[in-house]
């Protein structure tokens, strides 16, 4: 839900245009990432960092990450 909200505000698109947006990118890159890494993009073992943006803003997700790579 949070996903469709922050791409219907940031794209200017209803929330049905949202979800399907979204159900479309997620598909091309589950896709691409089977195609030409034969890996599973849903595998979180494939990840090093996942980050929630529902609750933490794009400044509080930067500082975390820098504060990853430090």
């Amino acid at each position: 839900e949070q996903r469709i909200q922050n791409v219907s505000k940031n794209l200017g698109l209803t929330a049905e245009e949202a979800k399907q947006r979204i159900t479309k990118t997620e598909s091309d890159r589950k896709g691409f990432i089977k195609k030409y890494f034969n890996a599973d993009i849903t595998d979180i073992f494939n990840y090093d960092l996942i980050i929630n943006t529902e609750n933490l803003s794009i400044d509080d997700a930067i500082n975390t990450i820098n504060g990853v790579l430090k």
